[in-house]
């Protein structure tokens, strides 16, 4: 009995981990992490390398992306350092990327934004992008950047360091409405 259940267990390890590991996300040539098969937009197709280069002024690496289980960041930064801290980043929150967990909770895109209101003391609203935005300023604090809210299941947000609050919002709005353009 006890070699019975121990076979199971290992079978049922073996079956989650396969479908754990299954193949939504795959690196391609470039290093570059590609969603396959889930409808899920895909952060470095919103901002390219161009847009970040047009944005920064300059030649800028390959994007790095990171996920987690409430989003995919892209993050782009120049090639040459310097003594400023300079980049772009696109967070992309899509509630299909969420985990069963939390999709089963009813926690949405639409929700994290709202959380991430309530996490700051102030914002700006911003009107004309979206379903909602807001600025929650500049630099490199928790809850900066331009935060846009295009439906109850997606919501990104858009932080360029250019070193000036009033030249980061402008591009982040920029951005913003190219991100907005490419997803209709």
């Amino acid at each position: 009995m006890k070699k019975n259940l121990f076979v199971w267990l290992v079978l049922l390890a073996v079956f989650a981990i396969a479908n754990g590991c299954g193949g939504q996300n795959t690196v391609d040539q470039a290093g570059v992490q590609v969603i396959e098969d889930t409808g899920l937009l895909n952060p470095a197709d919103l901002v390219s390398q161009a847009d970040a280069e047009a944005i920064l002024g300059e030649a800028v690496g390959e994007p790095e992306i990171s996920e987690s289980p409430v989003g995919t960041v892209c993050f782009y930064s120049p090639l040459t350092e310097g003594t400023q801290v300079r980049f772009v980043q696109l967070s992309l929150h899509q509630t299909g990327a969420f985990t069963d967990a939390m999709q089963n909770n009813g926690y949405t895109a639409a929700r994290l934004y709202d959380d991430s209101i309530a996490l700051l003391d102030t914002v700006q609203q911003i009107d004309g992008l979206g379903g909602r935005a807001f600025w929650g300023g500049s630099g490199l604090q928790a809850g900066a950047g331009l935060h846009v809210l295009q439906s109850d299941d997606l919501y990104f947000s858009i932080t360029v360091g250019l070193g000036n609050e009033t030249d980061d919002l402008e591009a982040a709005q920029a951005l913003a409405e190219q991100v907005l353009d490419k997803i209709k």
